[in-house]
């Protein structure tokens, strides 16, 4: 006698099979590009990376900032199996950038080599203005002199070119 599987079976063993077959891979991380202020970096995967609730398991990335100081104050964990979360003393000053690379030996909770984007990275971008005085809407005379206060230090001779 022959035996046979019900075709729905068939339909969940196939499945089954897929989905063991995708590797877990890098599906964001924030933030990227010009930003100007970030207090955390968030990355976040598609499937299980650590066992939930490990305070031991290793950060998923090796982050790099320009600035030392600013990676000296922060402290990295992971919030969930899918997500890994490094938090800054402070925000990152003006004029700071980072790179953000998944650590080439990662692998996910069932063992596999992590997939997906490699390297990320993002800048607070320059100094901006934050207050002048007298403001612009208040009559000027033609010598006129600004105060200016900005949120970061400032190259004097670049603010000087960049005015007008």
């Amino acid at each position: 006698m022959k035996k046979t599987f019900p075709r729905w079976l068939a339909g969940i063993s196939l499945s089954a099979i897929s989905l063991a077959a995708q590797a877990t891979s890098v599906v964001s991380v924030s933030p990227q590009g010009e930003v100007a202020r970030v207090r955390q970096i968030v990355v976040k995967f598609d499937g299980a990376v650590v066992p939930m609730g490990d305070p031991r398991a290793a950060a998923p990335v090796k982050v790099q900032c320009d600035n030392q100081f600013v990676l000296s104050q922060a402290s990295g964990r992971w919030t969930g199996p899918k997500e890994w979360v490094l938090d800054f003393a402070d925000d990152v000053p003006p004029g700071v950038s980072c790179s953000v690379e998944r650590v080439a030996s990662l692998k996910d909770a069932a063992g596999e080599l992590v997939k997906g984007g490699a390297k990320f990275s993002f800048t607070t971008g320059g100094p901006t203005v934050l207050r002048a005085v007298p403001s612009t809407y208040q009559e000027l005379d033609t010598q006129q002199y600004f105060g200016l206060q900005f949120n970061a230090d400032v190259i004097a001779q670049t603010v000087a070119a960049s005015s007008w």
